[in-house]
């Protein structure tokens, strides 16, 4: 993972004291304000992208020196460059990037501390990784309808974001999109999402409740980990749960569509409220300590499961019965003890 947010400080810093970029301090040393009256201010930041602050009139409770900003671009392709804003960063409060803008650099608002909302166009296709990391307070984010993909981290450590509602263009969410985002309590998912990265929402304890759309194929790694999960219904065209999933969630209960193939190892490992499970017959393979820690009663595998990892069921003390399917070319289960089928025919360690 990379961590920036101590050498971009510094980087400002020392463009600040070598005057290598514009100084919120007047010739006297004393902190430049900008009045209302002294608005709009611009400049660019693109080759065909410009922008413009003006007082944002609709923020309340604002106890920060100086005006609130609302910062305006617009204009066509790119936004490349926004290093002449670093001086009013601490009080842009809300952005709007308007039709024509396509896409903006890495970083682009990076660890903005005052940033509540954000407007994107339909023009916008993609979000680049950490465009919008370590802004607390944002709460509000308007997609546009043709978004594509949201990169890594995009919104991480966003502690203040509350509900996100994707357009149904959007296909892809990265790894650690959201994460850590703990206040996250409302996701709506596009209808056409085809893959969420490894540890997307991570970490967003107030998250409960999600459905996922019959388009997801694929959970990656740890992409729930840790939250507050005690609610899932599933699409249809799920394939694969990667390897820790869904770890150390409150799910109390899942069932899965024809079409899941795979789970991965830990993927509800210490999942402590997990009392039932429905498995699909396409499922043909389960990982080590897929279901660790959980409170399972009983468990049904599958007729076309081949491969079972070690410890799928390790300390979970409530389970009492396992049984397998009629069918099943590889195990069988007697007196609730799983076995590989085989030669041998030597217990299979659970």
């Amino acid at each position: 993972m990379k961590r920036r947010t101590r050498f971009i400080s510094c980087l400002l810093i020392l463009a600040m004291v070598l005057g290598l970029m514009p100084l919120p301090f007047d010739a006297g040393g004393q902190v430049l304000t900008v009045k209302a009256e002294d608005l709009p201010i611009s400049g660019t930041c693109g080759d065909s992208s410009t922008w413009t602050l003006t007082e944002d009139t609709e923020v309340v409770n604002w106890d920060l020196q100086g005006t609130p900003y609302k910062l305006t671009i617009e204009g066509t392709g790119m936004i490349s460059d926004v290093s002449d804003l670093y001086p009013y960063l601490d009080t842009i409060t809300s952005i709007s990037i308007e039709e024509g803008i396509t896409g903006l650099g890495e970083e682009g608002f990076f660890s903005y501390p005052s940033l509540k909302s954000v407007t994107f166009p339909s023009s916008f296709i993609e979000i680049p990784e950490y465009a919008f990391a370590y802004d607390p307070l944002l709460q509000t984010i308007e997609f546009g309808n043709q978004l594509t993909k949201i990169g890594v981290q995009a919104f991480t450590n966003c502690y203040s974001l509350e509900s996100v509602t994707f357009p149904d263009s959007l296909t892809t969410i990265e790894g650690r999109a959201f994460q850590n985002c703990t206040a996250l309590k409302s996701v709506t998912f596009s209808e056409n999402l085809a893959t969420i990265g490894e540890r997307a929402f991570e970490d967003c304890y107030k998250l409960e409740e999600l459905t996922f759309p019959d388009s997801l194929t694929a959970i990656g790694e740890s992409a729930f980990e840790d939250c507050g999960l005690l609610y899932v219904t599933c699409g249809k065209g799920l394939k694969v749960i990667e390897k820790a999933g869904f770890y150390n969630t409150a799910i109390c209960q899942i069932e899965f569509n024809e079409g899941l193939e795979e789970i991965g190892e830990s993927a509800f490992e210490h999942c402590g409220n997990l009392f039932s499970v429905t498995l699909p017959d396409s499922l043909t393979t389960i990982k080590s300590k897929a279901f660790s820690m959980s409170a399972l009663t009983d468990f049904t595998i599958p007729k076309n499961v081949s491969a079972i990892g070690e410890g799928i069921f390790y300390e979970s003390s409530d389970l009492k019965t396992i049984q397998v399917a009629d069918g099943n070319a590889n195990f069988l289960a007697e007196d609730n003890i799983l076995y590989e089928k085989g030669e041998s025919g030597a217990p299979y360690q659970v």
